[in-house]
């Protein structure tokens, strides 16, 4: 399970549904016993201190706590999903997507 959510920090999947998608079509034979996903949140949510426990270990091993510059890199998070066209916007002039 922790590989799982290991590997699942560096996949580009949106979610959960779709990097379990991922895993059942190409890595099959290496889980056999791969969890559905609610059962596989139930225990993802109870292994978040020990996940948290082993990032700050490894940052501790690779020395990473020493450097002066981090780079964060996260999953984009949507914010507004836009219902209307450009054209239409209330925003036009004033604002621009991004």
């Amino acid at each position: 399970m922790l590989t799982l959510l290991v590997a699942m920090d560096f996949f580009p999947y949106p979610g959960e549904q779709q990097f379990l998608g991922f895993v059942r079509a190409n890595y099959f034979s290496l889980f056999p016993q791969l969890l559905d996903q609610s059962q596989f949140n139930r225990r993802a949510r109870r292994l978040e201190g020990m996940l948290e426990e082993l990032r700050r270990f490894w940052v501790v091993e690779l020395g990473a706590i020493f450097e002066r510059t981090l780079m964060l890199d996260t999953k984009p998070v949507p914010v507004v999903g836009y219902k209307r066209d450009k054209c239409q916007s209330d925003f036009t002039g004033s604002a621009d997507y991004g």
